[in-house]
This record gives structure tokens, C-alpha cells and sequence, in this order.
């Protein structure tokens, strides 16, 4: 694949734009079965860290989540109903900030979209310390109608070591 396909059009880039805003608000407002809708049955997400090791070794990703509808659908039912996790139970403030966008015409019906991402996450209860999530976004978005839905999700963050030891949220 050509690493930058013919650009989407200026009107496609602003929907586009409205779109992964729209996204970024649903999951901070806690709206997983909203955010859930947003995603084809074939979903494909991943969040990887890196590796750290010597320069010569060059880059290494490692994956740390790896799902699919059916994974991403338990995580949404967990995330809905504080009873079910302690990692989110209180919930975590998050507020999500896309930047960066770029967008790309793969095929009449898929683009290519890359984005950065920073996530703050507020206190945990009983913690003064507060953190953030910091990544690179690539995604691949169906084009449905006048909408979109994602088709597959690679979140790359930059962190070696998650704060906390744990990644809770979706991204």
C-alpha cells in the first residue's frame, strides 16, 4: 500500500473530522454502547508499546490488546456496568484530544486515517496523580451512506510502561 494515497476531498475531510470528535466525546461521556455502533461486525483493534532495546535492533512494537467485536463488546458490557470492574469502578475521568488528522482515499468505499491522540486521565480514587495516554492513531473507516464506521483501529502508544500498570479505557 502506498504509504500516502490520494487525499480525501475537503468535504469528506470535515465529516471525517466531525466524526472522530463525535467518537472522542462518546467514550469520555461513558457512552460504550453508543461508541459500540460505531464499529463493523469485522472490527479489528489493536493497541501496541514499544519495545525498548538497543538502536541497532531498530523499532519493535509489541501488542497489548488485541480484540474483536465479540472482545470489544464484553469490554463495552464491562465498562457499562461499573459492577462488573474494579479497574473502572470509580470510573477514570478521561478527556480525549484527536489532532493531527490525515485522511486518505484507499477505495471508493474504505480510507486510511492517521491521527494523534492524547488522553488525560484524572485521578484515580484515593490518588492525587493524574496521567496521560499518548499516541498515534491508524485507522481504516468504511464509508456507509453519509456516515462512517471503523473497520480496524491500530493505536500506538508512546509509552515503554503504562502509569499504573494498566490500560482500562478504550482509545
Amino acid at each position: 500500500m502506498d504509504e500516502f494515497p490520494d487525499p480525501v476531498s475537503d468535504s469528506v475531510y470535515l465529516a471525517l473530522q466531525r466524526f472522530l470528535y463525535r467518537e472522542a466525546s462518546l467514550l469520555d461521556a461513558h457512552r460504550y454502547d453508543d461508541w459500540f455502533t460505531l464499529l463493523v461486525p469485522d472490527v479489528k483493534y489493536r493497541i501496541t508499546v514499544p519495545s525498548v532495546r538497543e538502536a541497532a535492533a531498530g523499532p519493535v512494537r509489541v501488542d497489548i490488546v488485541v480484540e474483536d467485536h465479540a472482545a470489544l463488546k464484553t469490554r463495552v458490557e464491562q465498562l457499562s456496568n461499573p459492577r462488573l470492574t474494579r479497574a473502572e469502578n470509580p470510573r477514570t475521568s478521561m478527556r480525549r484530544s484527536v489532532t493531527n488528522i490525515e485522511a486518505f482515499q484507499l477505495d471508493a468505499e474504505r480510507l486510511l486515517v492517521r491521527s494523534h491522540l492524547l488522553a488525560y486521565r484524572g485521578p484515580r480514587l484515593g490518588s492525587v496523580s493524574a496521567g496521560f495516554y499518548s499516541a498515534g492513531r491508524s485507522d481504516v473507516i468504511s464509508i456507509e451512506g453519509d456516515g462512517f464506521r471503523i473497520l480496524e483501529r491500530a493505536v500506538n502508544l508512546d509509552h515503554a510502561v503504562l502509569e499504573g500498570g494498566i490500560l482500562s479505557t478504550l482509545l
